[in-house]
């Protein structure tokens, strides 16, 4: 239950992140709703767009990249990238002998 609050809560945190960054880079040039669809579809990796990727300046388009990246190679796969420590259980493979003739 906690790992998948902190699934949630990371990908709406990097939504969020992400919807700031181009707002305050972008000023008032666009509004917020376009913006946030902009972002969720980058997350989402869905192609989807509102038309205002063209008219973004360069750390917007960056962050729409970044977002675009993490999106694609999943939650899942950045998380666990960058958490470090051991793994919280010993691997252990089954041993059995087996009869044979």
């Amino acid at each position: 239950m906690f790992r998948c609050f902190i699934f949630c809560t990371t990908a709406a945190a990097l939504v969020l992140l992400g919807t700031f960054a181009i707002l305050t880079a972008e000023g008032h040039r666009f509004d917020l709703v376009s913006v946030l669809f902009e972002i969720c579809s980058a997350f989402g990796t869905c192609g989807l767009s509102s038309g205002i990727t063209s008219e973004l300046s360069t750390p917007s388009k960056l962050t729409l990249i970044i977002l675009m990246f993490i999106g694609r190679i999943g939650m899942l796969l950045f998380l666990t990238s960058i958490m470090s420590g051991k793994p919280q259980a010993e691997i252990r493979y089954p041993e059995e002998r087996l009869i044979i003739g």
